[in-house]
């Protein structure tokens, strides 16, 4: 996924502005920022619910923007803050939903659909809650269940608006450790909206700062160093402190 010199406004206030950065097949990525830096309109836009964008975007050479809904499912999967289900209905049958790209307008899943769908829930190790009720569940079930979902849709571009926002600490690594393989073994990339600096440092190949709307930093974690991490570090939050150990990144605050 490429994007270039993206804006994007609510009527005459600017929320994007002169935006670009890049995501590839096989990178696990993130973009951090304070609230209302716009990162989730980021992540609307790409994902096609946004539509009035100055700047390119293009993803597999093609804008998502531009794209039938089911179209655009098939090149990008989008996991929201929020999501409405609010009806009783089998993990399972929800997992499913993420095969809805590959059906006709009157088709419903196969059982090859079904095994698919087991692998994803299998895939995060939630599989015995396949026939568990999904409003019966903890918030942080369902956010591993939604995830498993967007797993199952295949898309080559995953988009997930703070996925760890349930979870408890040890299912936060779960679910990065998880991804992390998924991405790096495969043909799919990722951009994640997260807000814990340590899980971002710990897993994602590259992290984009956003502040007012703006790109203000990059973490490349390839050539990453203490220095460089604490000079973006400094840039887009300011009260953060980088310490280094063995090749890793480990965070704490600055004290007066």
């Amino acid at each position: 996924m490429n994007i270039r010199d993206l804006s994007f406004s609510y009527g005459e206030k600017p929320v994007l502005r002169g935006l670009s950065l890049e995501v590839k097949a096989g990178e696990l990525c993130a973009v951090m920022g304070e609230n209302g830096s716009g990162k989730s309109t980021l992540l609307r836009l790409i994902a096609g619910f946004e539509q009035s964008a100055a700047g390119s975007l293009t993803l597999s050479g093609q804008d998502p923007r531009r794209l039938r809904p089911k179209e655009r499912a098939r090149m990008v999967a989008y996991l929201p803050q929020r999501f409405g289900v609010y009806f009783d209905t089998d993990v399972l049958d929800i997992v499913l939903m993420g095969a809805n790209p590959e059906l006709g307008a009157l088709g419903s899943p196969s059982p090859a659909h079904r095994a698919q769908a087991m692998e994803a829930l299998g895939f995060l190790h939630i599989q015995e809650l396949a026939f568990r009720n999904f409003a019966e569940l903890s918030e942080g079930q369902k956010q591993m269940v939604m995830i498993a979902r967007c797993v199952m849709q295949k898309a080559p571009l995953l988009l997930f608006d703070e996925p760890d926002s349930a979870l408890d600490i040890n299912n936060r690594r779960h679910m990065m450790e998880n991804l992390s393989a998924l991405v790096h073994g495969g043909e799919r990339g990722a951009l994640l909206i997260l807000h814990d600096h340590q899980l971002a440092l710990s897993f994602c190949d590259k992290i984009y700062f956003l502040r007012d709307g703006q790109i203000v930093g990059l973490v490349d974690r390839a050539t990453a160093t203490v220095e460089s991490v604490q000079a973006q570090m400094d840039q887009a939050f300011g009260h953060i402190k980088v310490h280094g150990i063995d090749g890793e990144f480990f965070m704490g605050y600055k004290t007066s």
